[in-house]
């Protein structure tokens, strides 16, 4: 559908969208929340949102003078009220399809014409996917604990929990254990990577580190000299090993070997950006920096993970090297997830010694605020959306539609993780948002 349909909405004198449009507030809502599945080029959309955003603000305070002056109007005004603070805050585009359908268990119930068997049928499905999470989850805490990171890496984040919310973006339904949990375990021991390039080991160590991994051979465990460097490595091998077994038992096709080559450029931007911090007082340009860091975003590394794991069908190849490739929907991901990092972290990290961050980079090479700065990048990050709704509106040829979804997938969960704060880094703060998806009760409602 072309976005010329919407000159309809504009007024004909002045050029703007009619007024008339503001009396309705569900209309006014949707049109929000088409406005966002934009291209390059559809600026009217871009009006749109500006002109939806303006109007829907102004009725939100409306809507809470209905709830307190007229009871008889009380429902209605309160379901629109909750649902549209929330689209504003993050509207359809930006939301993972699990955390999408809790809260719309939430708005559905509030209205007044709901369906109370259709709302009943509903928890129970959400509830009996919540059980197949809460497993999986004990699961990988078990595995955890049995890997005993804890004492054998103190200095490194314990970060399952946050990484299997993550993996649940990507992969939520139930069918998909295998995939949302490998993703979670490669989430967390990269994370435990990048605490080992990010503070613990010295230069000489990361290097060392990021030769074996080059080589990736179980052997090189004899040669590392600290007892941690080999945890980590015989953790992320196991972790290979383990999915392209997997595999092989299933009797499809193993992608071990992409997952693997992957791996070894992200580990080389990791010895980078480590070179980097060990440099006093060097700032790498906005293209230099971005042309390191967005590697170590690693989305395609998940995507790729993922796919590895499905079966029945399983992912034909040509998938697997489009993803690896490094297409343009993979790079919008990664601009999203590192940049919008960088803007909720890059003032806590920096008052320890640490890479600096695209903030510091673009400040000290455009002489910008950083309030300018962050403007930019919110900018740059709305063009990695529109970049995102192009490859979902015309995939390439060859790719399902299904693996598209889950390329896109990677996007959403990241707008969750880094709007606000560093929610993966701040646990504490992102307790209430996992718990409300894995542990609180559909039935409450």
């Amino acid at each position: 559908m072309s976005a010329v349909l919407f000159d309809k909405f504009k007024d004909e004198q002045g050029g703007g969208f009619k007024e008339s449009l503001t009396g309705d507030a569900k209309g006014l809502l949707s049109f929000y929340e088409a406005a966002h599945f934009s291209v390059h080029g559809e600026d009217i959309l871009d009006e749109a949102i500006a002109f939806c955003t303006t109007h829907l603000e102004a009725m939100l305070q409306q809507l809470h003078l209905t709830t307190s002056k007229s009871a008889s109007n009380s429902s209605m005004a309160t379901y629109l009220v909750k649902q549209v603070t929330h689209a504003l805050n993050r509207p359809l585009l930006k939301e993972p399809e699990r955390l999408m359908s809790r809260h719309f268990l939430v708005f559905y119930k509030e209205q007044e014409s709901h369906d109370p068997r259709l709302l009943r049928l509903a928890k129970m499905d959400f509830h009996q996917v919540q059980l197949v999470h809460q497993k999986d989850l004990a699961t990988l805490t078990k595995w955890w604990k049995d890997s005993d990171f804890a004492n054998k890496l103190p200095f490194a984040r314990d970060r399952i929990v946050e990484s299997f919310f993550w993996a649940i973006g990507i992969y939520w339904e139930p069918q998909y254990s295998l995939a949302r949990c490998s993703i979670a375990k490669l989430i967390s021991i990269l994370t435990i990577i990048d605490d080992i390039f990010d503070a613990h080991g010295t230069l000489d160590e990361l290097e060392i580190f990021y030769q074996a991994s080059q080589r990736w051979d179980m052997a090189c465990i004899d040669e590392f000299p600290a007892e941690y460097m080999k945890v980590a490595y015989k953790a992320l091998l196991d972790l290979f090993q383990g999915i392209e077994d997997t595999a092989l038992e299933e009797q499809r096709p193993s992608y071990a070997p992409y997952m693997i080559e992957l791996m070894k450029i992200v580990m080389q931007a990791y010895l980078k950006e480590a070179k980097w911090c060990h440099l006093d007082d060097y700032i790498p340009t906005t293209e230099e920096y971005l042309s390191v860091s967005l590697l170590t975003a690693c989305q395609a590394l998940f995507a790729v993970t993922g796919f590895s794991c499905l079966s029945d069908p399983y992912v034909p190849e040509v998938v697997i090297q489009w993803t690896a490739s490094n297409p343009k929907i993979i790079q919008a991901a990664n601009y999203i997830g590192r940049v919008m990092g960088d803007v909720a972290s890059h003032k806590f990290e920096q008052m320890r010694k640490h890479v600096p961050s695209v903030v510091e980079c673009y400040m000290r090479e455009h002489g910008a605020t950083e309030e300018e700065t962050v403007g930019v990048m919110s900018g740059e990050i709305r063009k990695r959306w529109k970049d995102i709704n192009e490859a979902c509106i015309n995939p390439p040829t060859g790719i399902p539609l299904p693996c598209m979804r889950r390329v896109r997938n990677l996007g959403p969960i990241l707008d969750v993780l880094y709007k606000e704060r560093d929610l993966f880094t701040d646990a504490k703060a992102m307790k209430d948002t996992v718990s409300f998806l894995l542990t609180k009760s559909v039935w409450d409602i």
